[in-house]
């Protein structure tokens, strides 16, 4: 009985996905529909893709077993959620603006244009591909162990995966960034309010009340209701700092992911960007409070997680009958496609317009569209194959790609607001963070002992802020960027496309 109820849970989320995706096809056959979807996004798309690639599947696997080791520290992830909203809402109007203007679908173009190099354009598209390459791979395991729970086992864990890769890879291809945030804005919903729904009831159904919950856990010690919680990060004491770097790495870092970003430029004006916010901030919030509340509280149920806490979530919630078991299956589905699938569909296109583009302008929308699509195939299946070997844990690897990603900011964020910020500027800092980055991970991947737990990215961000100000005052401002800044102060009905301004 129960194994029919997932079943049929799984075919309607996934005919209901197909359906939503395959009935609406590119209304254009060009690179910029592919891309950003022809611009055409109103503010509901826009949250929800948004929300669909900030959370991942992982989140209730990874981050639901730091909640249960780790107790109330692993709230971090909200706090840098709403610093990271913030930063979007500061930039997002200036990208938009710039993206209409002069056609832009990526960073690398944005970096071409602002610091007029096209090698900053092509390092930039290539060094961020290759830094947010491991999410896809911790999705896919969580949507493997998601199309386990929901066979009960029946279907082999890597078979899911591949099924699933197919599956996100298909629609990828038909229809590119359309397709992914449809997709998106059909899972977001089913993430957010049937996430809402799960975790209160969870609550409810083991504990008399949410202070009863807390009661419980606080018996198992008080320090998991406190910061920073136990004295351990995987079986290390990482310091004070430690937990205030991962907020603020997330804060700077967020929006500098090229699946993110990208999605920038397919919203139809800047005031579907600024609507998006007047949602996010509050959905957001609750949902993520609730998951590792709920998460913080599986501790307290010895019964659950005993080969591996990682899973004591989903057993938990599992036990409350088949229902819920699809219910919280179909959330783990819908984080990993919603963010896989930005994920891929961006890289792809960041490598067929930064890395290939400039060296062959002469190529077409066509041809760009299908390298596109050969590119995301090749990314998706290389991801699976990867995912079938033994992997560290899951959020140590992603606490450790942030510390890279992170680099960029200087130059995108200071690049937007300070118009002395400059070509040099921006390869000396990006350069200075990257390569203290892979100091730090060489020596210190998690966190600086000396420097009470905090992140060697933080430290090298810190530094790369102060390289890029030190090039602004020294050297010259590029050429053009008085237009540029004067371009971003225009109103959405003004703007008239150019060509972007060739390079001196």
């Amino acid at each position: 009985m129960t194994l029919a109820v997932t079943l049929i849970m799984l075919l309607i989320y996934f005919g209901g996905l197909a359906f939503c995706i395959f009935s609406n096809p590119m209304p254009k056959s060009n690179f910029e529909e592919y891309a950003v979807g022809g611009r055409s996004f109103g503010w509901p798309f826009i949250t929800m893709t948004i929300i669909g690639t900030w959370y991942p599947g992982s989140l209730l696997i990874g981050w639901a077993q730091m909640g249960h080791d780790m107790g109330v520290s692993v709230m971090y992830l909200g706090f840098y959620t709403l610093g990271g909203l913030f930063v979007f809402l500061l930039m997002a109007g200036r990208l938009w603006k710039l993206g209409v203007k002069y056609d832009l679908k990526t960073m690398g173009q944005f970096f071409q244009l602002r610091y007029k190099s096209r090698p900053l354009r092509v390092f930039g598209g290539a060094s961020v591909l290759l830094i947010e390459f491991p999410w896809v791979i911790t999705e896919l395991l969580a949507a493997g162990y998601a199309m386990q729970v929901m066979t009960q086992g029946r279907l082999p864990f890597n078979v899911g995966m591949a099924l699933i890769c197919f599956f996100f890879l298909l629609y990828i291809m038909f229809a590119g960034t359309r397709a992914v945030i449809i997709a998106d804005f059909y899972q977001g919903w089913m993430f957010m309010i049937g996430g809402i729904v799960l975790f209160v009831t969870a609550i409810f159904f083991f504990w008399d009340s949410p202070a009863d919950m807390f009661g419980q856990v606080r018996n198992l010690g008080e320090e998991l209701l406190t910061i920073p919680g136990p004295d351990t990060y995987w079986g290390e004491a990482p310091g004070g700092l430690f937990w205030t770097s991962l907020i603020m790495m997330g804060i700077l870092g967020g929006y500098m992911w090229p699946s993110l970003f990208s999605r920038i430029f397919a919203a139809g004006s800047t005031k579907d960007l600024k609507a998006s916010l007047r949602i996010t901030p509050f959905m957001a919030p609750v949902f993520t409070v609730l998951v590792f509340a709920v998460a913080i509280g599986s501790s307290s149920q010895t019964a659950f997680g005993q080969d591996d806490t990682a899973y004591a979530l989903v057993e938990m919630i599992s036990a409350m009958g088949p229902v819920a078991m699809g219910i919280i299956a179909c959330i783990i589905l819908a984080g990993a496609l919603s963010m896989m699938d930005s994920m891929i569909s961006a890289w792809a296109i960041v490598f067929s317009n930064d890395v290939v583009t400039p060296f062959k302008p002469e190529i077409s929308p066509k041809t760009q569209v299908t390298m596109a699509r050969v590119i995301a195939v090749i990314i998706g299946v290389s991801g699976l194959l990867i995912a079938m070997t033994d992997l560290p844990t899951i959020v140590q690897i992603l606490t450790r790609v942030y510390q890279a990603i992170v680099q960029v900011f200087p130059a995108v964020f200071l690049g937007l607001f300070w118009k002395r910020g400059n070509k040099i500027g921006a390869w000396a800092s990006i350069i200075v963070g990257y390569g203290l980055v892979i100091y730090f991970a060489w020596t210190q991947p998690d966190y600086v002992p000396f420097l009470d737990g905090m992140q060697g990215g933080l430290l090298a961000v810190g530094i790369a802020a102060v390289v890029y100000i030190i090039c602004g005052l020294i050297f010259k401002p590029d050429p053009g960027v008085d237009k540029l800044f004067e371009d971003m102060k225009l109103p959405d009905d003004q703007i008239v496309r150019e060509e972007m301004p060739p390079l001196h």
